[in-house]
């Protein structure tokens, strides 16, 4: 049932953002409150059987608690220690990606003949509705462009879109070509050599052998179909083999599964632009704020726009809600888009970091079982 899918999806989503903060208190307060609890229940259970009469001496159980209570004490610290140097490796790790992007990368003047991002447009249509924020542009290759904004204060939030432009030369569309086991984006990128790449679909829960169930959708690579379920609900993004990309939404999906000149395509969980209007959810766990994957497309079906936004995490990123991700696609020029597998699956990964660039709420990247990238052979 989807509902059941629905309520399991954001029990493991909030039940990993809270093992993480447990994770985060100091490790005093941690054994105060496992010594406490353990104290409570031998005093409760022991100390009234004896002094109704019916138990030994209090002390010997007591202590035998006690004992096992700092052998698990002791083991828990150890264990906090080590994934707080995991964390603060990962944070490390992360601040010298970001600031290899908008140091490096993003002085560097444009080498490409054909703009992609009308960067002062895109800065004042951000600043109009996510005010205060910083914005900063990137070349990542002849056609494609990346921009990153980060906003500090009570409601923090981070993003990186990347624009690509279809007709240019050598670009090459990178999809997933089998449904095997589960793979980071990272993985599967580097394999490709793309330039930029994004999550796909990680199907009903983050477990490696996890089944789509109902996240399924059109899937075709290099004009192979590996996936037209019947009555599919979700939008999808095709290509033809030049590449010019077209937008069906959800009612429309069966017409893209009959077209053969369909060369590629990857499909999405729900559509967010139609025509340049934003399409509402319902579904409120989809509706609020999260970390988000965005797919979209120009007009013209020549601009491709990727966007990945981090969320859930405090002091870094809130991330948006829907209405605001079609706000954030509809300022870099998408007149279709789609919302795609988010959360803790949420990757977009740059071939120049030979990594991604977010920071996904998970505090690592999770495998996927679709992938889409694009590389300039």
């Amino acid at each position: 049932m989807p509902n059941m899918n629905d309520l399991f999806n954001r029990f493991v989503d909030i039940a990993l953002v809270v093992g993480t903060r447990l994770a985060e208190l100091p490790f005093a307060a941690v054994f105060v409150l496992l010594l406490g609890g353990v104290s409570a229940v031998v005093l409760a259970r022991y100390g009234l059987d004896r002094y109704r009469g019916r138990r030994g001496p209090l002390w010997p159980r007591y202590r035998r608690a006690l004992l096992w209570t700092f052998a698990v004490g002791i083991a828990l610290h150890l264990v906090q220690r080590m994934d707080l140097l995991l964390a603060e490796l990962r944070e490390l790790h992360y601040y010298v990606r970001r600031s290899a992007v908008e140091e490096a990368l993003i002085r560097e003047p444009v080498h490409t003949s054909r703009p992609v991002i009308d960067r002062s447009a895109v800065r004042a249509l951000l600043e109009d509705f996510l005010d205060p924020v910083e914005v900063w542009f990137a070349t990542l290759g002849d056609g494609i462009e990346l921009a990153t904004f980060h906003r500090e204060g009570s409601r923090p939030l981070a993003g990186y879109v990347a624009v690509i432009d279809l007709g240019t030369p050598h670009l090459h569309i990178d999809i997933t070509e089998s449904m095997g086991e589960k793979r980071l984006t990272s993985d599967f990128a580097r394999e490709r050599g793309c330039v930029v790449a994004i999550n796909g679909e990680a199907g009903m829960s983050p477990a490696r052998d996890a089944p789509l169930g109902t996240y399924q959708g059109f899937w075709r690579v290099e004009g192979k179909t590996l996936l037209a379920p019947e009555n599919c609900e979700r939008p999808c993004l095709t290509f033809d083999r030049e590449n010019r990309g077209h937008y069906y939404r959800t009612e429309l999906v069966a017409e893209a599964e009959s077209d053969e000149s369909i060369f590629n395509a990857i499909w999405g969980r729900g559509d967010l632009l139609l025509e340049g209007r934003f399409v509402p959810n319902p579904n409120p766990r989809w509706s609020e704020e999260n970390p988000r994957t965005l797919m979209g497309l120009d007009a013209s079906g020549t601009r491709l726009i990727l966007a990945v936004i981090d969320g859930r995490q405090l002091g870094h990123s809130m991330g948006l809600d829907l209405r605001y991700s079609a706000r954030l696609m509809a300022a870099f020029g998408a007149r279709n888009a789609m919302w795609c597998d988010q959360g803790g699956s949420s990757t977009l990964y740059l071939g120049c970091l030979a990594g991604p660039v977010n920071r996904p709420s998970d505090g690592r990247e999770r495998p996927v079982y679709t992938h889409f990238g694009v590389s300039l052979r």
